[in-house]
């Protein structure tokens, strides 16, 4: 049926949900592909849009694999993504306006974990683009769909914590993760990678734009395997110095001494 108001989850036969059919206006019946709880949702884009923005922690689960748009995070989402195991393949990317060339923009005052399952795009220039607090937990994130995918996560503000069995993996020559110093987030990003898993790609210190009066952004390797290529802007070779750790892990190539 179609309805003139949304129906109830616990109406709906196992595996249905509702989305709004914007030019009829019209409630229509969908399969479900994520749920919150017991609240089913026909796309992730639907369900990250019903996350509270007062900082409740919610976890949104994959209920298969999924080919769909790209998600946008708000200030004061606090989500948990559990891919439950399922592959989500972001066809159509987000963004700001003009620039809509990502798979997830995960944007300031927002919190992220991504667990237990695989992020790709066919589409995306980039996966990831993180302003938020971002977790990773048990995940695949694979560049290496789209011809165009520049940077599988590429960060500019908050944190990026890759924790348990996480891969990242670029295309050859791109960029698995940068660390991005810019004085339009003078706070800047802190970069944690502590995985059993494996990092494929450049790691990237760089500058968007001009730097901000005080170098905030940093990385901490702990641990992982790292099939890598440094690169480090020369207007931050001093500063990496200072703000990279690296305390364990395995590369294939060598570790600065400084």
């Amino acid at each position: 049926g179609k309805f003139s108001v949304d129906v109830p989850s616990a109406y709906l036969a196992e595996g249905l949900a509702t989305t709004l059919n914007k030019t009829n206006g019209y409630y229509e019946l969908t399969k479900a592909v994520a749920k919150i709880g017991e609240t089913t949702y026909a796309s992730l884009p639907e369900a990250i849009e019903a996350v509270p923005t007062d900082g409740t922690e919610t976890t949104v689960v994959l209920l298969e694999d999924i080919v769909g748009q790209g998600i946008v995070t708000k200030a004061g989402q606090n989500v948990v993504i559990d891919f439950n195991g399922f592959t989500y393949n972001v066809d159509k990317t987000v963004g700001s306006k003009g620039t809509e060339t990502n798979g997830f923009q995960l944007l300031k005052g927002s919190k992220v974990t991504l667990k237990n399952g695989t992020l790709t795009s066919n589409t995306a220039s980039i996966l990831i683009q993180n302003y938020s607090e971002l977790t990773v937990l048990d995940m695949n994130l694979d560049g290496t769909k789209s011809s165009a995918c520049n940077y599988v996560v590429s960060n500019n503000n908050g944190s990026f914590d890759v924790l348990g069995d996480t891969s990242i993996t670029a295309a050859p020559g791109k960029v698995a993760f940068d660390v991005c110093v810019t004085s339009n987030y003078p706070d800047g990003v802190v970069v944690t990678i502590d995985t059993t898993g494996t990092i494929t790609g450049i790691i990237e210190y760089d500058v968007w734009g001009t730097k901000p009066s005080e170098n905030k952004t940093g990385l901490n390797i702990v641990n992982g395997t790292f099939d890598i290529t440094w690169a480090v802007e020369d207007a931050l070779t001093e500063e990496a110095k200072e703000n990279f750790v690296v305390s364990g892990g395995k590369f294939s190539v060598d570790v600065p001494n400084e």
